[in-house]
């Protein structure tokens, strides 16, 4: 069955699953051009770079593992929401709705 989008009739699961692989290919292709753009500021030696498209720094942000201590009540705390969800103590802030897509079970 055809849907129209854009002034187009289309079968929007095969339109939704090229999209969605296309949008992964671009990710990909994103994360291994970040590489290089980072290894290229480390080989200039600079933080950051200012070109004709457009402002490229390098930021860092901190990673911390923490003391089983503090992992062990953390546990805890997410068990207690659990319990509270399940009594219906904790209430729902709110509800979203997406599509999921496993290109495995293809018929």
């Amino acid at each position: 069955m055809k849907t129209e989008y854009k002034g187009k009739d289309i079968d929007v699961y095969e339109e939704y699953a090229k999209t969605k692989q296309e949008i992964a290919d671009l990710e990909e292709k994103r994360k291994e051009l970040e590489l290089l753009v980072m290894t290229r500021l480390e080989q200039d030696g600079l933080k950051d770079e200012v070109s004709v498209y457009g402002h490229f720094y390098s930021l860092s942000r901190k990673s911390w593992e923490y003391s089983e201590e503090v992992k062990a009540k953390a546990k805890e705390l997410s068990d207690l929401k659990k319990v509270e969800e399940l009594k219906g103590i904790a209430t729902i802030k709110k509800i979203s709705s997406y599509i999921m897509l496993d290109t495995k079970d293809k018929k």
